[in-house]
């Protein structure tokens, strides 16, 4: 540095790292720029992003047996599930704009993850499609948008988020990722929880054989985020109270993009065949509830007291 400025002890921690060719996977919470060092300069996750990223999913369409599901095809429910995934995962650039639009892009481990995420989902929608298309169901439509009031309303307070989020996540700062990891572990948590009940429902080998290696990378998807929403709620009370206020405010774990009001409706019921509401609930918000500082109730039920779907 020229002049007189001064290096923050952080600033001149991390440069000596650097100088040194170690590697972090950190972040560096404000409220750890302390003089007395009761805590690490730099919180670090054990998630590794950079082999994270030299691991992407990739185009497997070929490994799915389109000729196996014509000897036993899928019950009509189980494939409008199936239709349901595959909007959902072809959803990931509405995610990344909700979250790259805000302060979080300055996080450079979380925008190098989510490009390699964004990258997944494209070919896991790549391996639903192929379901979908062995079935003569057409896959030749954008990501279907609702009409009901409530669709109406979310949309429009969708379109106002696009102005309002930039300028108070700027405002924020850097407690703004810890709010969208929690909601990216909810999300990956409810998909691979309703990923194992479509199996569960469906009882068909031939579709486990496509699920099996999505959800083996869903669960590397949802480690990335566990392990950021731990370090980064852990030490910063800001963070705590930032996303305890906000992680279920509007906030719907199996409906990204806006997808249709109706149709997430009817995949809970659907999910939530036989008596296992209790069940699925638990198994997408448990994960969730235990990050510190959250409270009891987690998005999905948080979610079904807000819109009642079922009944």
């Amino acid at each position: 540095m020229s002049g007189n400025a001064v290096e923050s002890p952080a600033s001149v921690a991390l440069g000596a790292h650097q100088r040194k060719g170690v590697v972090l996977h950190a972040s560096r919470p404000g409220l750890l720029h302390s003089a007395d060092s009761a805590v690490p300069l730099v919180q670090s996750s054990p998630f590794d992003v950079r082999d994270f990223t030299r691991t992407a999913f990739g185009d497997r369409r070929n490994e799915v047996a389109a000729e196996a599901f014509t000897q036993a095809p899928l019950q009509a429910r189980v494939l409008r599930a199936v239709t349901f995934l595959w909007n959902a995962e072809r959803a990931a650039t509405d995610t990344l704009r909700r979250v790259l639009a805000t302060s979080t892009a300055r996080e450079a481990r979380f925008t190098a993850f989510l490009t390699t995420w964004a990258h997944d989902k494209y070919w896991f929608a790549g391996q639903l499609e192929q379901i979908l298309v062995a079935h003569g169901v057409s896959t030749n439509f954008p990501l279907p948008r609702g009409t009901s009031r409530q669709d109406r309303r979310e949309y429009r307070l969708d379109q106002l988020s696009r102005y309002v989020d930039p300028v108070w996540t700027t405002l924020a700062g850097e407690p703004v990722a810890a709010l969208h990891a929690s909601q990216g572990l909810a999300a990956e948590t409810a998909e691979l929880t309703a990923y194992s009940r479509v199996l569960e429902l469906a009882d068909s080998d031939v579709l486990r054989g496509v699920f099996d290696p999505v959800m083996t990378r869903k669960a590397r998807h949802r480690d990335f985020f566990d392990a950021e929403a731990q370090m980064r709620l852990a030490n910063d009370r800001r963070a705590r109270l930032l996303t305890r206020s906000l992680l279920t405010f509007g906030f719907h774990p199996l409906r990204p993009g806006n997808l249709p009001v109706a149709e997430s409706h009817w995949f809970l019921r659907f999910l939530f065949t036989s008596d296992a509401k209790a069940r699925v609930v638990d198994g997408s918000d448990s994960a969730v509830r235990i990050l510190p500082g959250m409270g009891p109730r987690g998005p999905l039920e948080a979610t079904l007291r807000r819109e009642r779907p079922i009944g």
